[in-house]
């Protein structure tokens, strides 16, 4: 490639003073010819990452095609008010997302990724396996994955690491029901109506397990409850998705959620995810009528023309 686009690489941060270094450091590694803008979105923490990454900032010598633009927030706006305001943002025609305790491994990372783009516009992202560090100890994430290119049917069904991801960028076009409850898993079904997604086996980045991950440091039925709110709603608002697979997804996560629930027994949103099943439930029966009832009328029929 002669030319490189501008890309956009977005961290968010909340308490992540003592990881927030080597996350810098690792975009900052990345060889990449065209111009990088780099926005951290720091939501309010109460912690000393401000101190950390302005002092980061200042003693680094930044490489000369990266724009940095670093925010802390006067008011916390939660996770996905903060990312939601960050892809607002983005200038590039391609995102990448780094959190601020995970971090890159590959300098090449992104230039593999939009050479990838660039040359097969079908796919709307591209993403890869990573590395899990937990405890101390880096260990490979075993490969779940049996090929490579998924279409919008495939792509609910899947798990995207996040810090792996490059997508092109439609922000502007992602509707505001969607973006007030925004999480990477909702984000993955609103790019699924423009495009494949493309998965390589090789881990360039490392993704880190601790008490005060988003994900890893929440209980299972704050995440299987979050995880169904925002399906649900990517299900009412985004008009080009699989409506048929999200719905099978949504019926998984609700299973999950009624788990958890009973764990913890609260009768009350238990019999909230009842009245979510059955909705689905209906939802596919009533799909599957449709098919059988569209396919009767373009049988042939079998009756012989009379003479």
């Amino acid at each position: 490639m002669s030319l490189y686009p501008k890309i956009t690489v977005i961290t968010i941060t909340h308490c992540h003073a003592e990881y927030i270094t080597e996350t810098l450091s690792s975009v900052l590694l990345q060889e990449y010819p065209g111009e990088i803008e780099y926005i951290i979105a720091n939501d309010r923490s109460p912690d000393n990452t401000d101190e950390i990454v302005k002092a980061f900032l200042a003693s680094r010598q930044v490489p000369s095609n990266f724009k940095i633009f670093y925010t802390r927030h006067e008011e916390n706006k939660g996770m996905s008010g903060n990312i939601n305001w960050a892809l607002q943002r983005a200038a590039g025609k391609y995102i990448a997302i780094c959190e601020g305790d995970d971090y890159w491994t590959d300098p090449l990372k992104l230039r593999t990724q939009v050479e990838f783009l660039e040359e097969n516009k079908e796919y709307a992202l591209c993403f890869s396996n990573m590395n899990v560090l937990r405890n101390n100890v880096l260990e490979r994430r075993k490969n779940l994955l049996s090929k490579t290119s998924f279409n919008k049917s495939e792509t609910p069904f899947i798990h995207i690491p996040t810090p792996t991801a490059l997508f092109r960028n439609f922000m502007k076009d992602l509707p505001p029901q969607l973006a007030s409850s925004l999480i990477d898993a909702s984000l993955w079904l609103f790019l699924s109506q423009y495009g494949s997604f493309y998965y390589s086996d090789n881990a360039p980045v490392v993704y880190r397990v601790h008490d005060g991950g988003a994900w890893s440091g929440s209980t299972d039925l704050v995440n299987f409850t979050r995880s169904t709110k925002v399906r649900i709603i990517a299900w009412k608002h985004l008009k080009n998705i699989d409506k048929i697979a999200v719905a099978n997804v949504i019926l998984n996560w609700i299973n999950l959620k009624k788990t958890a629930e009973q764990n913890n027994r609260m009768i009350f949103a238990y019999c909230l995810s009842i009245y979510q099943r059955f909705y689905f439930i209906s939802y596919l029966y009533i799909q599957k009528f449709k098919e059988k009832l569209d396919m009767l009328s373009k049988a042939p029929s079998s009756k012989k023309n009379m003479v």
